[in-house]
């Protein structure tokens, strides 16, 4: 089952859901990431100087960004959307009950993208940022979950969910998919401590974001790994690299990139993608580091 929403334009039927000076909002949040790349405060200036969304504006979906009071707003109708489609699956879930259906199916829950949603003073996606590229991931595995609640630490890529259900339903996994099965972590034999989650865009053909400076940086390509140990580094051959401590910084406030005893990690890390890229037949360039 697909739903567009919560995608833009911020606009719904339960708007007024939710009191806008009530909603959670980050460290972040309407805050400049000026040692961040190019693409990103571009896109902060644009928005926080007052620029909407250009798809919502043809709609007529406009928002002051200028003012907290407006991005909340904004904010408050976007988790609306989510409420929306919140109730929508449950009533999904009323009809596998009913139909005694619940326990012979498998059940996940995830998404295509974030929302910055005000965060770093952006909106949409088109960013490495958490917001924007670390969604939500739940599964439902009656035949393992024993009626309790788990949550396994870690980081994992979407790329590894089609093995996993056709492990799951007992299906063939073929060689040529790139993700591997979670079963095995589901089970609890194996952990995600090691496990690298890769995260690319790659810029070109995109629609109208609101000025040329977006959009000629848009275009530039990226490739990020968030690792085990919860770092990550982003790379683009045409723009300001960034390296994020998620342990610390969560909120990814600080670009350590051009810090100089993080040098080695760097390496590291851009080892990783370039293993990463040769195993999938990718061939961006990026930059030396």
């Amino acid at each position: 089952m697909n739903f567009f929403e919560p995608h833009p334009p911020y606009t719904g039927p339960l708007n007024g859901l939710y009191d806008p000076d009530e909603v959670e909002v980050g460290p972040g949040f309407r805050v400049r990431p000026d040692s961040g790349s190019l693409v990103n405060r571009l896109q902060s200036d644009y928005y926080m100087g007052g620029g909407n969304n250009p798809l919502g504006e043809a709609g007529g979906d406009n928002h002051d960004t200028t003012t907290e009071e407006g991005f909340r707003k904004l904010r408050a109708q976007y988790f609306a959307n989510v409420t929306l489609v919140d109730n929508q699956l449950g009533k999904i879930f009323a009809a596998l009950d009913e139909s005694r259906q619940v326990e012979n199916t498998v059940i996940v829950f995830t998404s295509e993208h974030g929302e910055m949603a005000g965060d770093h003073g952006m909106l949409e996606k088109r960013s490495l940022y958490e917001e924007a590229s670390n969604v939500p991931f739940l599964m439902y595995v009656p035949w393992m979950n024993n009626d309790q609640q788990k949550r396994i630490a870690g980081s994992v890529g979407q790329v590894d969910l089609v093995p996993t259900l056709l492990d799951l339903s007992g299906s063939e996994i073929p060689d040529h998919l790139e993700g591997k099965s979670l079963r095995p972590v589901l089970r609890g034999e194996e952990d995600l401590s090691d496990n690298d989650v890769f995260i690319q865009w790659n810029g070109m053909g995109d629609r109208n974001l609101g000025s040329p400076e977006i959009n000629r940086m848009v275009s530039m390509p990226w490739r990020g790994v968030v690792t085990g140990d919860r770092w990550k580094l982003n790379l683009s051959p045409g723009d300001q690299c960034e390296l994020y401590d998620l342990n610390n910084d969560p909120a990814e406030l600080d670009n350590l990139f051009n810090k100089s005893e993080h040098i080695d990690r760097i390496c590291q890390m851009a080892a990783r993608i370039r293993i990463w890229q040769d195993e999938t037949g990718d061939n961006i360039p990026l930059p030396t580091v």
